[in-house]
């Protein structure tokens, strides 16, 4: 593997900085906060159609740009460091993979040139956001005829409210192990099916609690993978999350350090204390540390290798445990003003606290690669 980006990573990198600073300013996203959707329909066609993020880990046999996942781990990365509002995360980090890793060529070929074109977002539903072991799947199935029908909630589903397709995780009725479980892909105004978004501390993402009753849906509803395909979207979310939320802690360094060298005590900038220093050190370090799990991760995915249940529970872990110290010695050295509403590092405290636990919380990742390297 080649561990240094290529000139065109690094031109996306440069590219995707310099728009969302213009796009994604602190007031922008105060303003999507107040929004049913939690983002602006307007950038999200930007983001889709202008720059092309919605097609970028999208095949080319699907209208997509066909680059890999290095290459949307830094459109992550920097959208998680101006926390900017999108269904690009539900749609093409949870929704679409499970479509390219286990949809039908007639699913893929009906919903991915769609999802690459902007046109359409989607959302992944299975349990209540947490971890995504087998017995997380909240929803059930039974054969009905010649299609299926669905009973159960999920909690916490990302755009859930908003997202024009749910791809949705159940397990069969009395069924014990992973031969059981089923990916199906319907449209969210589904008869049956009920949205309710959720009141949350992170109110720049909107979470949803989707009611599942005796929902019907036909046999090309569902999808061709089972449980691998489940498994392999949510270790892929997983990493792409670990993205976000290392955009996050850069973001908290770098507020953290300028703060630090404007802020003055005594006659001096508290920066030039050894207690500040230390604590922006370590900050640094954890943000260094985690450019190298991430992109490793990354590498992991566009390689296909079975390291991809070490490397995904490793970067998951590992990062958003990070970037909730980082986020939380950021709001140490802000002090008082940290913690008022004007000041954005509340913002990202609660960003960060957030992310930590969706897709499992740091424990049951490390406990997942644990078993993954036979300890």
């Amino acid at each position: 593997m080649n561990f240094t980006f290529s000139e065109e990573q690094n031109l996306i990198r440069e590219t995707a900085r310099g728009f969302l600073e213009e796009i994604s300013p602190s007031t922008a996203v105060r303003q999507w906060m107040e929004s049913d959707k939690g983002y602006d329909d307007g950038i999200w066609q930007q983001l889709a159609e202008d720059m092309g993020w919605a097609a970028l880990a999208i095949p080319e046999d699907y209208d997509g740009l066909g680059l890999g996942y290095v290459e949307l781990a830094i459109i992550m990365e920097e959208c998680g460091y101006r926390l900017t509002g999108s269904p690009l995360f539900a749609t093409i980090c949870q929704a679409a993979q499970a479509l390219i890793h286990g949809g039908t060529e007639a699913q893929k070929q009906a919903h991915l040139p769609a999802i690459a074109a902007g046109q359409t977002t989607a959302t992944l539903a299975f349990g209540n956001g947490g971890s995504f072991g087998l017995d997380d799947i909240t929803l059930s199935y039974r054969e009905e005829g010649d299609g299926f029908m669905l009973n159960g909630t999920a909690g916490q589903v990302i755009d859930g409210a908003s997202a024009d397709l749910i791809i949705t995780v159940a397990r069969k009725e009395g069924s014990a192990d992973e031969s059981g479980v089923r990916l199906f892909v319907l449209p969210r105004e589904t008869t049956g099916l009920s949205a309710t978004t959720l009141k949350t501390m992170d109110q720049t993402r909107r979470l949803t609690r989707l009611e599942f009753a005796n929902v019907t849906v036909g046999s090309d509803t569902s999808l061709e993978g089972g449980w691998d395909c489940f498994l392999k979207t949510c270790r892929i979310a997983s990493i792409m999350l670990a993205a976000e939320q290392l955009g996050v802690s850069r973001w908290c360094l770098d507020a953290a350090v300028t703060y630090a060298m404007d802020r003055m005590q005594f006659g001096r900038a508290i920066g030039s204390f050894q207690a500040i220093k230390h604590k922006c050190a370590d900050m640094m370090v954890r943000v260094e540390s985690g450019i190298s799990g991430l992109y490793y991760a990354a590498c992991v995915i566009d390689a296909d290798t079975d390291e991809l249940a070490e490397a995904s529970p490793i970067a998951k872990a590992t990062l958003c445990s990070d970037a909730m110290k980082n986020a939380a010695e950021c709001l140490q050295i802000h002090g008082g003003i940290g913690i008022t509403w004007e000041a954005d590092v509340h913002l990202y405290f609660k960003r960060a606290r957030a992310g930590e636990s969706q897709l499992g919380a740091p424990a049951w990742h490390r406990e997942q690669m644990a078993l993954a390297m036979d300890l």
